[in-house]
C-alpha cells in the first residue's frame, strides 16, 4: 500500500537539507551539477536531454546542491532557498491576491469570481516567472518543487480540516452510501474512460501505461476548488444535498484516484482484487487513524479544564491538522481523509471545551486561514500553467476533452444509480438528485493540486522523460482551464436553474429535516440524536467517545465567559465579533 505517502515523498526529498553531506566526494560532485543545472540556462538545456535528470533529484545525495566554499552550509542553504524558491513564490502570490481582489471589486468586472480574476492574475505573472527562468534568474525545477511542498504539507491539511469542522453531519451521514457510489465507483468508471479515450484518441502519445496514469492522477475532483467556489456563492446554505454530494465525493475519490496511480506507477504488477483491497484499506485505514488521533487530542483538553477562550487553545486547534497530515502519511495512510474526519471529532467533541467566545474565535480564525489556503491554491495552479509547453498543446485540449466527457458520463451513471437506491428505500421525492443537481455536480468537477503532485510522481523507469512532461504539462492545463470554465459558468448556471435563490431555513437540510450545518450557538447537541437515531452501532460509539473525551456535560457556559477576551476576538473574528457584539 502506497497510500499518500507517494505524494509527498519527493517533498520530504527537497526538504532533508543535512542529508546532502552524508554522501561522500560523489554525493557532492552530484550536487554541484545540480546546482550548475539550476543556474546555468545552457547547462540546464544540456542536462534536459538526459532522461535521467528528474524533478525527484538523485538517490545518492539528495536534490539541495552545497552551497559556495565562500559560504558558510546554513547561510547558503538559506540564501539559496530564499533566492531561488521563495522569493518568486511569495511574490506571485501576493501579487495575484492584491490585483486579484481589485479587479473583482471594479465597476465593470464585479460579476466576475474573485477565485477568477486571481487565478487570471497568477497566470499572467507566471509568464514573468517564466521569461525570468528562461534568463537563468530562477529554476522552473526548484519553482515547482516548492509549489508542491506548500502544496502538500501548507495549504491542504488546514483545507480539510476546516472542511470536516463545518461539514453537516446529518447531511454527511444520510447521503455517505451515494457519496460512496459517485466517489468509489464513479472515479474508477471515470478512469476506465479517460485511458480508453487516451488511447483512441491519441495513440502516438504514449502506451497504455501513460494514459491510465494520467486518467488516474486527473479523474480525482480537487477538493481545494470545490470548496472555495462552493463556500464564495453559499452553496451549502441554498442547497445543501448538492454541496453534501459534491464536498463528500471530493474528499473520499482521492484515495481511489492515489491506489490507482500507484498501482500504474508501481515497477511491480498488481492484480485488480489487489487495488481493490488496498483502496479500501487506506480509507478504513485513514478514516479510524484520523478519528482515534484526533481524539487523543481532544483528551488533554478536557484534562487540563483551560478556561476555553485563550489564543493557545485556538492555536491548538488549528496545529491539529498538521500533525495529524504528517503522522497520517509516515503511516501511508491517506492525510486528506485522516484530516477530514479529525476536523469531524474536534467540532463534535472538542468544540464542547470551549467557551461561547472561543468557539466564535475558533471558527473564525479556521475560516479565514482556510479561505488563504484556498487563495493561495489557485494562485500556485495558475502560475505554474504558464510553464505549459506550445508542442503538448494538442495532448492538453484533449485530455480537457476526456475530463469533461467522462466526468458527464459519470455523473449521469452515478446520479441513476443513487436515486435507485433512494427509490428502494422510499425516499422523497426531493431527497431525489434532480436534473439540475446533475448538471451542478458535472460542473463542479473541478481539478487542483493533488492531480499535480502526482503527475510529479510519474517514475523514469518506464515512462520517458517527454512523455512525463506531456502529462504534467496536460496537468497544468486541465486545472487552470476548468478553474476558468467552472469558476465563470457555476453562478449563472446556478440562477439560470433556480437554485442559488433556494435557500433553506436554519432547521433545514439535504432534502429532509435534518439541522442545518452548522450554528455560532452550536446547536450540534441537537443533531446527535437523529444521527444516530435507528443506529444502534452510531449510537454506543457516540456515547462512548462523549463520556471518555467530554464527560457527562461539556463546558458550562455562561453570560461572563461570553464576554471574556474581547480584544482578542475583536482582531481574530473579524465580522462575526461586530456581529456578535451587536448581537449582546
Amino acid at each position: 500500500m502506497g497510500g499518500y505517502l507517494a505524494v509527498a515523498r519527493p517533498v520530504w526529498q527537497a526538504a532533508r537539507f543535512s542529508a546532502d553531506r552524508v554522501g561522500g566526494d560523489n554525493a557532492k560532485q552530484q550536487q554541484r551539477a545540480v546546482r550548475a543545472e539550476i543556474v546555468s540556462p545552457e547547462a540546464r538545456r544540456v542536462r534536459n536531454s538526459d532522461s535521467n535528470a528528474t524533478l525527484a533529484g538523485n538517490s545518492t545525495g539528495g536534490w539541495w546542491p552545497e552551497p559556495p566554499p565562500e559560504e558558510g552550509p546554513v547561510e547558503g542553504e538559506v540564501k539559496f532557498i530564499a533566492e531561488l524558491c521563495v522569493l518568486p513564490v511569495v511574490a506571485i502570490m501576493m501579487a495575484a491576491m492584491l490585483f486579484g481582489s481589485w479587479v473583482s471589486h471594479g465597476y465593470y468586472t464585479k460579476f466576475i469570481p474573485e477565485t477568477l480574476c486571481t487565478v487570471v492574475v497568477a497566470i499572467l505573472l507566471g509568464g514573468i516567472v517564466r521569461s525570468l527562468v528562461a534568463a537563468g534568474f530562477f529554476s522552473e525545477t526548484a519553482f515547482t518543487m516548492v509549489d508542491a511542498t506548500i502544496l502538500n504539507l501548507a495549504l491542504l491539511p488546514i483545507i480539510i480540516f476546516e472542511g470536516g469542522w463545518f461539514c453537516s453531519l446529518p447531511n454527511f451521514t444520510h447521503e455517505f452510501p451515494y457519496i460512496i457510489i459517485f466517489a468509489v465507483f464513479g472515479t474508477g468508471l471515470s478512469i476506465a474512460i479517460i485511458g480508453a479515450l487516451g488511447q483512441y484518441l491519441l495513440p502516438g502519445a504514449g502506451g497504455v501505461r501513460q494514459s491510465y496514469a494520467f486518467a488516474a492522477l486527473i479523474s480525482a475532483t480537487d477538493p481545494v476548488a470545490t470548496l472555495a467556489t462552493f463556500a464564495q456563492l453559499r452553496i451549502a446554505e441554498k442547497q445543501p444535498l448538492l454541496n453534501t454530494l459534491v464536498f463528500g465525493e471530493s474528499m473520499i475519490n482521492d484515495a481511489v484516484a492515489i491506489v490507482v496511480f500507484n498501482a500504474v506507477n508501481s515497477t511491480e504488477y498488481e492484480a485488480l482484487s489487489v487495488v481493490i483491497t488496498e483502496m479500501a484499506t487506506l480509507f478504513l485505514g485513514s478514516m479510524i487513524f484520523g478519528t482515534l488521533l484526533a481524539a487523543a487530542l481532544v483528551i488533554p483538553m478536557r484534562v487540563l479544564k483551560l478556561p476555553g477562550h485563550t489564543a493557545p487553545e485556538v492555536f491548538y486547534i488549528f496545529l491539529a491538522p498538521y500533525l495529524t497530515y504528517a503522522m497520517a502519511e509516515a503511516l501511508d495512510f491517506s492525510g486528506i481523509i485522516a484530516c477530514l474526519f479529525a476536523g469531524i471529532i474536534f467540532r463534535v467533541y472538542g468544540a464542547q471545551h470551549l467557551s461561547d467566545n472561543g468557539f466564535r474565535n475558533a471558527e473564525a480564525f479556521l475560516e479565514n486561514m482556510a479561505r488563504f489556503a484556498d487563495t493561495a491554491v489557485f494562485i500556485l495552479c495558475g502560475a505554474s500553467a504558464a510553464f505549459i509547453r506550445a508542442e503538448f498543446l494538442r495532448y492538453c485540449f484533449y485530455g480537457l476533452f476526456m475530463c469533461v466527457f467522462a466526468r458527464a458520463i459519470m455523473v449521469v451513471v452515478c446520479a441513476a444509480m443513487s436515486n435507485k437506491l433512494k427509490r428502494t428505500q422510499q425516499a422523497r421525492e426531493e431527497d431525489m438528485i434532480s436534473w439540475k443537481h446533475k448538471l451542478m455536480i458535472w460542473l463542479s468537477g473541478l481539478r487542483g493540486g493533488i492531480g499535480l503532485c502526482l503527475a510529479l510522481q510519474i517514475s523514469n523507469s518506464w515512462c520517458p522523460q517527454a512523455d512525463k512532461e506531456r502529462i504534467v504539462s496536460a496537468t497544468f492545463f486541465c486545472i487552470c482551464a476548468l478553474l476558468l470554465i467552472c469558476g465563470t459558468l457555476t453562478a449563472p448556471c446556478l440562477t439560470l436553474l433556480g437554485l442559488a435563490g433556494d435557500e433553506r431555513p436554519a432547521g433545514a437540510a439535504g432534502g429532509g429535516d435534518s439541522p442545518h450545518i452548522y450554528s455560532k450557538e452550536d446547536m450540534l447537541k441537537e443533531s446527535i440524536p437523529e444521527i444516530t437515531r435507528d443506529k444502534p452501532f452510531l449510537f454506543f460509539l457516540h456515547w462512548v467517545f462523549q463520556l471518555i473525551l467530554v464527560g457527562p456535560v461539556g463546558k458550562q457556559r455562561s453570560d461572563h465567559e461570553h464576554r471574556r477576551d474581547t480584544r482578542w476576538h475583536s482582531q481574530w473574528g473579524g465580522e462575526s465579533s461586530q456581529a456578535s457584539s451587536e448581537a449582546e
